[in-house]
């Protein structure tokens, strides 16, 4: 069976006896808030770098970037399963 990222973070969050399915609370939407937010702040940051590196001909470390993107996206994706959603 092909486990999905989906997957994974239930995994990932029953190991470490995160609860999932939560009600919306104002602490779990600004928590949710706060972690999308670094989370973007990061990756545009990662962006910058980027397009400084490629005006100056220099070579880039597409590993980071996608690092970043998975990084983005395991947050976004643990989103929905806290608050009771598929994602």
């Amino acid at each position: 069976m092909h486990k999905t990222n989906e997957n994974y973070i239930k995994e990932f969050h029953k190991a470490f006896g995160v609860a999932v399915e939560q009600e919306l609370t104002v602490p779990l939407l600004k928590l949710r808030k706060t972690l999308i937010d670094e989370e973007v702040k990061e990756f545009f940051e990662e962006i910058d770098l980027i397009i400084n590196k490629l005006e100056k001909g220099e070579k880039v470390d597409k590993e980071n970037y996608a690092n970043m993107l998975k990084e983005m996206g395991t947050v976004t994706t643990s989103t929905p399963l806290h608050n009771g959603f598929s994602a």
